[in-house]
């Protein structure tokens, strides 16, 4: 495999943590208790992504806004558009400015989300129906606050 990698091989790989021991053993560590539980753990990481999303289409549906949803496994994503959102080109169709507020707007209420209308959320097993309720209702402030 090494021999695939730069500086004589032809895949770049770079990272601050990479071949550190602690980040591998904590790594190890994290993989190997998902190994362990992983039915479970993947099935409530997608009931919860499913969750999510159900409740935001609930509360941009209540606003009127435009946008398209996806969710797979434990990935969502946001769109404010109403195309069928199936590649770059459509993604591009959306409404970075709405996304940029909306963006702001859950930060300023303590919810960080992925800062680009074009990047994935990505869901924990720290999630859980109180977090699940609390963001959802925070959703719906900074919505309002974005649509006003």
């Amino acid at each position: 495999i090494m021999d695939y990698v730069s500086p004589t091989g032809p895949v770049y790989q770079a990272g601050t943590l990479s071949g550190n021991p602690l980040a591998m053993r904590a790594g190890h560590a994290i993989l190997s208790k998902i190994a362990e539980e992983k039915d479970r753990i993947y099935r409530e990481l997608e009931e919860y992504a499913e969750a999510l999303q159900d409740g935001t289409e609930h509360n941009l549906d209540a606003l009127g806004l435009n946008y398209t949803t996806h969710q797979v496994g434990a990935m969502g994503s946001l769109f404010f558009t109403d195309a069928n959102v199936t590649d770059q080109d459509t993604a591009k169709s959306s409404d970075t400015e709405t996304y940029a507020a909306y963006f702001h707007a859950m930060l300023e209420e303590g919810v960080y989300l992925p800062p680009s209308q074009f990047e994935a959320m990505f869901f924990g097993t720290c999630h859980g129906e109180a977090e699940l309720d609390e963001t959802l209702k925070t959703q719906r402030r900074a919505l309002k606050r974005v649509h006003s």
